[in-house]
């Protein structure tokens, strides 16, 4: 999608001399024969501060929910995480462990995700990993519940940049139905 406008804004504005910045990750072939098209990407730790404000304001009053994939790779996001969320709501050092509601999954699949859900109501799910495996199977798991439960869930699942580099693997029917932000 954004490629497309990307590269014609740039190819307008090179005849004026004027550079364009592409803010978000895409392949570095959108550079391709334009050298007024310049590409950046915030670091980790600054999309994550900026997931936790965004969390603190738009999603103030919803159930927001961390998911921990218990990987090893994913475990200083997820810290980093919960701390600037806990900054960005005011709440004292002490309260990080009870003020931050973190589902943490062994096993991914219907059964280990509803039993840590009520019967019903809206979620927002975070979900600050990078591990590909993961991320598939909790996105195809979290669809299930949202399919077999017609109704009862409203869900929103927030993930990472990074996805962008499995979208292949990722359904694209499943992202539309969970409400899906990276």
């Amino acid at each position: 999608f954004f490629t497309d406008q990307f590269q014609y804004v740039s190819d307008v504005l090179a005849s004026r001399g004027i550079p364009v910045i592409c803010p978000i990750a895409k392949p570095s072939r959108i550079l391709f024969n334009r050298s007024n098209a310049i590409k950046m990407v915030p670091s980790e730790s600054m999309q994550l501060q900026s997931l936790a404000e965004l969390l603190a304001s738009e999603y103030a009053d919803s159930n927001v929910v961390v998911v921990n994939s218990r990987k090893m790779e994913d475990a200083d996001n997820i810290s980093f995480l919960k701390t600037r969320l806990a900054k960005a709501k005011n709440l004292p050092d002490s309260a990080l462990a009870t003020g931050i509601k973190e589902m943490t999954l062994w096993d991914v699949n219907y059964e280990t995700i509803t039993m840590r859900m009520r019967e019903s109501g809206s979620y927002v799910f975070v979900v600050p990993s990078k591990n590909n495996v993961f991320v598939t199977q909790f996105i195809s798991e979290l669809y299930n519940v949202q399919f077999r439960n017609k109704g009862k869930y409203h869900i929103t699942l927030i993930g990472l940049e990074d996805w962008l580099k499995i979208e292949d693997n990722l359904d694209i029917n499943h992202l539309q139905k969970l409400n899906v932000t990276l």
